[in-house]
């Protein structure tokens, strides 16, 4: 891998919407594993697929409903790093 298909500034600009904090080097190392898994998937769209034929499935086929047992609420929130013993508390992302 010679060339970082992804740029600093978008690991930056994920890390900021995913209200994540790298050094300079995690980033440099995501910047790099990020551009392997985009070239990786560029690599696929080069395989050779005309001898393969076309898989034929049927659309629109749904299997029914089944009722399970969920939940509790106190299941749910018991882990939440912040909640109000009904709610999950989140920071506010909108300003």
């Amino acid at each position: 891998m010679e060339k970082n298909i992804i740029e600093i500034s978008d690991v930056e600009h994920v890390a900021k919407l995913s209200r994540l904090e790298f050094t300079s080097e995690e980033l440099e190392r995501f910047q790099k594993d990020l551009s392997g898994i985009v070239e990786h998937f560029a690599s696929i769209s080069e395989v050779d697929t005309t001898s393969v034929p076309e898989v034929d499935c049927e659309v629109g086929i749904v299997r029914g409903d089944e009722l399970a047992e969920g939940l509790t609420k106190e299941e749910v929130i018991k882990n939440a790093p912040s909640h109000n013993n009904s709610a999950f508390i989140v920071p506010r992302v909108v300003e």
